[in-house]
């Protein structure tokens, strides 16, 4: 928990921290949103809040592989800029948003993978095409 004058937000340095400030309007995380959905061939649009986002995000794919390749972005997307704001407050450090944005691709693909018996794409072909890479594959 953070002491009352540590509430503001620790990746853009002046918002108070809320949940949706935090993953959907903090000025750092949009850069991060934007690169995403930039890689992944979507538009950006912020909602006001998680839930119209997630349910959003879902419905930008039409089937169901693709669907558990984007939740699996989605996760990592949550996991990564958690743990980032967390370095950022324990640790000190920096946030650079290319870093977090191949951290997030790195992790979704190594969840990917990690759900098959044998790995069905590289790194660089899931940084191509995540799509591509769900839709070949029927383990998933």
């Amino acid at each position: 928990m953070l002491q009352s004058d540590q509430q503001t937000c620790m990746l853009c340095d002046g918002k108070i921290e809320t949940a949706v400030h935090l993953f959907l309007h903090c000025d750092w995380v949009a850069k991060v949103w934007y690169e995403i959905t930039r890689w992944l061939g979507f538009t950006l649009i912020i909602p006001p809040n998680l839930a119209i986002y997630f349910a959003m995000w879902a419905t930008c794919v039409s089937n169901k592989k693709e669907k558990k390749g984007i939740c699996l972005i989605w996760n990592a997307f949550m996991w990564v800029v958690w743990k980032t704001r967390n370095r950022c407050i324990f640790n000190n450090m920096a946030a650079i948003c290319e870093e977090v944005v191949e951290q997030i691709k790195v992790m979704s693909w190594q969840w990917f993978i990690g759900t098959m018996a044998k790995a069905p794409c590289l790194l660089h072909e899931w940084k191509w095409s995540l799509i591509d890479c769900c839709l070949g594959f029927s383990d998933i």
